[in-house]
């Protein structure tokens, strides 16, 4: 019977990220061209905090923001509970190195959690 590796062949340890939660009356929307609401609120100190470093902010399931808000309504007539609006979350694309200091700057900025 052949023997079990001493050690796992891929760390346990994941590569860390940062989410950022906007809320949802922000209406943010992010795309390769910057920043910008579909509520007409002033997203320029978040989008120039992650300019400086930087940073950019990419929809954190893959799709536009509409897109997710879409099929949100699409299933919430037979829905058992209150469905989540998962277009208010974002992953911030940054080196590693940085991601503790991004995280507070943008954690002050309006319109986060």
């Amino acid at each position: 019977m052949p023997s079990l590796p001493s050690k796992p062949a891929i760390s346990p340890v994941g590569r860390r990220e940062l989410i950022v939660v906007a809320t949802q009356d922000a209406a943010l929307r992010a795309s390769p061209s910057g920043l910008a609401s579909a509520a007409n609120v002033d997203v320029s100190s978040l989008a120039n905090v992650l300019g400086q470093h930087g940073a950019t902010l990419q929809p954190l399931f893959g799709v536009h923001e509409d897109h997710l808000k879409a099929e949100a309504a699409a299933v919430a007539s037979t829905a058992m509970g209150e469905v989540p609006d998962l277009s208010v979350y974002y992953h911030v694309q940054t080196s590693d190195a940085s991601l503790d200091a991004r995280a507070g700057s943008i954690s002050t900025r309006a319109h986060c959690r």
